[in-house]
């Protein structure tokens, strides 16, 4: 899911913010970071390069906030 929302902003990220997002999502996927971080750097690029449609996904902000559901590396392991 994470690489599918990507390759909305692939086209306009720089060489740089591709090899970031991919190795933030890579280290998602091994359990060394939480969901926040590759979802945080999505949202950034999102709003730098006005993805209009990432920015209107629900999977960006599905709870409020104040619950850090998503801030807990251990409860993907």
């Amino acid at each position: 899911m994470l690489e599918h929302m990507a390759g909305f902003v692939k086209k306009e990220i720089s060489q740089i913010e591709k090899e970031m997002l991919h190795t933030q999502i890579v280290d998602f996927y091994n359990h060394i970071v939480p969901i926040i971080v590759p979802l945080s750097t999505l949202e950034l690029l999102a709003k730098k390069y006005n993805a209009t449609y990432l920015l209107s996904q629900k999977f960006l902000h599905p709870y409020p906030k104040e619950l850090a559901l998503r801030s807990e590396l251990k409860s993907y392991k």
